[in-house]
């Protein structure tokens, strides 16, 4: 028969373009209204390559800006998340980066400072039996790499200004004499 309603003593059900999103528990009853109902129940496990959803956020301090990249992966079987430099190397907690797997995601996070040249390119890949799936990061799409907002307080004379410099360039550096003091700009 077809599978829907057997009425041969061994019947078969065939599953055309099954996917995930199909249901996970198949139940087979037989049922001759005479006697007892049986059933055997089936559990269907569909296999596929990861998918990464990235998520990028930033914070923007007076002397850095903090970066968290996360990526998610949805697989199955389960696909664990590792993170790559511009290099392709693959990227582990040390003093510069800090990456927590929580579950099927990973977050790394690390901070950009003035003085620093920091990279901007990084990778997240996840990778099971049946595939991978690798996303790149670029950083610089997120946040403008050569400016800081900073607010430093300078003394002119015996009052105090505040002086907002809204450029601060990370790549830079110069010096100005202005009105007999020294300003220093990074």
């Amino acid at each position: 028969g077809d599978g829907s309603g057997c009425q041969d003593p061994v019947c078969e059900l065939r599953l055309g373009n099954y996917t995930r999103y199909n249901p996970t528990t198949i139940e087979c009853v037989a049922d001759n209204r005479k006697s007892t109902r049986i059933s055997k129940v089936f559990h269907v496990d569909v296999y596929y390559p990861p998918k990464l959803v990235p998520d990028v956020q930033t914070f923007i301090g007076s002397n850095n800006i903090d970066v968290f990249l996360q990526c998610a992966s949805v697989s199955n079987p389960p696909a664990p998340v590792i993170w790559l430099d511009d290099n392709k190397q693959k990227i582990d907690n040390s003093d510069r980066y800090n990456v927590k797997i929580m579950h099927n995601s990973s977050t790394l996070s690390f901070s950009i400072h003035p003085q620093e040249q920091s990279p901007v390119v990084f990778y997240c890949q996840s990778n099971n039996t049946v595939g991978l799936d690798e996303k790149l990061i670029n950083i610089s799409d997120f946040i403008q790499l050569d400016t800081i907002i900073i607010r430093e307080t300078t003394t002119i004379t015996p009052s105090t200004s505040i002086i907002d410099y809204d450029k601060f360039s990370l790549k830079k550096q110069k010096t100005c004499n202005i009105n007999s003091f020294l300003l220093l700009i990074f």
